[in-house]
């Protein structure tokens, strides 16, 4: 018969409540709480595609379509807690983005490109749609319809 004891210690209680960055955050939508307008303005929603390497940022429901604005990303998880999200924006150029996760849906965010750094607070939602609409509903306003497909296993 074989006997195993094991040492463990107690973990922190810091450590418990602790989030944790997830390896990917294809198909999450994030709603943002931002100070300041270096980027984007009060509360918009961080939309990111489930099967590729697009993401949306709705400003305002119903807002014009130049106030809205897509285009691709690059996720890196670089600690437990902590992941860089690089939003690669047509209009506004590259945007440095740090999550750091207090929750697994919940955490700070920091925003860094040309203009001044910009920062809040994030919740992560589960209201993944399967279409997306940028622009306003009207005959003769612009608008941008993408159906998001299915990831093949």
């Amino acid at each position: 018969m074989q006997l195993y004891l094991f040492a463990v210690d107690p973990l922190e209680s810091r450590k418990l409540l602790a989030g944790v960055a997830p390896g990917s955050v294809a198909g999450y939508s994030f709603e943002l709480e931002l100070n300041g307008e270096a980027y984007f303005q009060g509360h918009p929603t961080l939309l990111v595609a489930p099967v590729s390497d697009q993401y949306f940022v709705d400003d305002q429901p119903g807002a014009p379509i130049e106030n809205q604005t897509r285009g691709t990303f690059d996720y890196e998880k670089v600690s437990s807690t902590t992941a860089h999200l690089t939003l690669h924006d047509p209009k506004r150029g590259t945007i440095q983005t740090s999550l750091h996760f207090d929750t697994p849906l919940s955490g700070q965010i920091y925003l860094a490109g040309k203009g001044d750094p910009q920062d809040g607070t994030f919740l992560v939602t589960s209201s993944q749609p399967i279409l997306h609409f940028s622009g306003s509903v009207g005959d003769d306003l612009p608008g941008e319809l993408v159906v998001f497909g299915t990831k093949p296993r």
